[in-house]
């Protein structure tokens, strides 16, 4: 698992992201960066970023809380892991269920603080990958994402999902659809990289 603090460095101009106020959308316009590279590489430090303000903000953490009453509580005989399984789980279904894929403006990449993706109830794949993993964070599960992607042309990831470390080892945890459950992969999905967020 390659950490995301050892992925190349950026050191291109500062001035790719505006910020546009406290719990509002972090904008980054491709055409900023020379590279499609440098921009990925910029959205795959500021996922990181996010995911470790959304661990300790209290409507993410009160959700967690929250999700994580449905999941039995660990005793001797299930173990703490089973309980993580559930919890894994459990996040992706509420995702799934009370969020909307909502697709980036063309040319633009904006990315969401979870809890501004909460209040909207709608947000990207990587809006979408954040919350999970800042959720899943917040409940004391690692997690983090991969980049891919479905078109067998396409050169750079067009995609990315949250990971997270369940008894099995690292299982996919797709939230832009319902109709994939803990550790199916999107059909057709190659992958890029894998990314462990450190809380």
């Amino acid at each position: 698992m390659r950490g995301l603090e050892q992925v190349e460095s950026v050191t291109a101009d500062q001035a790719w992201a505006q910020e546009l106020g406290p719990y509002q959308k972090y904008q980054t316009t491709s055409r900023a960066f020379r590279s499609e590279a440098l921009a990925l590489g910029y959205t795959l430090r500021e996922m990181a970023r996010m995911i470790r303000i959304g661990v300790v903000e209290p409507s993410v953490r009160g959700l967690a809380a929250q999700l994580g009453q449905a999941c039995p509580r660990a005793n001797a005989t299930s173990g703490t892991s089973a309980q993580g399984d559930c919890l894994a789980g459990v996040v992706q279904q509420w995702i799934q269920a009370n969020m909307l894929y909502l697709p980036d403006p063309p040319n633009n990449e904006l990315i969401a603080v979870p809890s501004f993706t909460l209040k909207m109830a709608a947000g990207d794949c990587d809006d979408l990958t954040v919350l999970y993993c800042s959720l899943a964070g917040a409940a004391g599960l690692r997690a983090g994402f991969t980049t891919g992607t479905t078109n067998q042309f396409a050169v750079e990831p067009t995609h990315v999902l949250p990971i997270v470390f369940t008894s099995a080892g690292w299982m996919p945890a797709e939230v832009c659809t319902d109709q994939l459950s803990l550790g199916q992969w999107p059909p057709g999905f190659r992958l890029a990289r894998f990314y462990e967020v450190a809380q």
